[in-house]
C-alpha cells in the first residue's frame, strides 16, 4: 500500500503538523477558554503550527531558502512553487493548512524522511541545528559529515 506524507505524520508522530492537518479537514480549535478547560487546544497555537509547517516545508521564506527545502524533501519545482504561491495568497488557516496537506502528500516516504525533514527545518529557520542520533550504532547520523560545511554560515547559528 502507499503511504503518503501525510499518513506518516499523523497519530502524534509530528506534532507540528497536527494543527495544519485539522484546519485542512475543517476542525478548527477553540478560541477561547470553555468554563476554565485548560487542556482543549487553542486558535493561537493552530495558527502558530500552521505558521511554522508552511516555515518548514518552505512554503515562506525567501527564495533561498525555499530552493533548500524543495531540495532536502525531494519536492517537485512547479509543485513547490504553485504551493508557495497559494499559502502566499491563502486568507484562512483551512485554506493553508489544504495547501500544506498537499506538499504533505508529495513527500516521499522512506526511512530518510525524518532525516530530510531535520535538514528542511534547519534550512528552512524553523529550528536550529538539529542533531540525530542513531542507538543502534551509538553515533550521531545527523548531521552527517560534511553537511555543515555544505550550508549557509547563517542556518549555523
Amino acid at each position: 500500500m502507499l503511504r503518503r506524507g501525510r499518513d506518516e505524520v499523523r497519530g502524534g508522530a509530528a506534532p507540528c503538523f497536527e494543527g495544519p492537518l485539522a484546519a485542512a479537514e475543517g476542525d478548527l480549535w477553540l478560541r477561547e477558554a470553555v468554563h476554565g478547560d485548560d487542556v482543549e487546544p487553542r486558535y493561537a497555537t493552530q495558527k502558530r503550527w500552521t505558521a511554522r509547517a508552511g516555515r518548514l516545508l518552505g512554503l515562506v521564506g525567501d527564495e533561498a531558502s525555499a530552493a533548500g527545502v524543495r531540495e532536502a524533501l525531494n519536492l517537485a519545482g512547479l509543485d513547490h512553487e504553485e504551493a508557495r504561491r497559494g499559502f502566499a495568497v491563502a486568507t484562512s488557516l483551512a485554506e493553508r493548512g489544504t495547501v500544506i496537506v498537499s506538499m504533505l502528500d508529495r513527500l516521499v516516504v522512506n526511512e530518510a524522511l525524518w532525516g530530510r525533514l531535520l535538514l528542511a527545518g534547519l534550512l528552512s529557520g524553523a529550528w536550529a541545528q538539529p542533531f540525530l542520533w542513531d542507538a543502534t550504532i551509538s553515533r550521531r547520523v545527523f548531521p552527517g559529515r560534511g553537511t555543515a560545511h555544505a550550508l549557509p554560515a547563517r542556518t549555523l547559528l
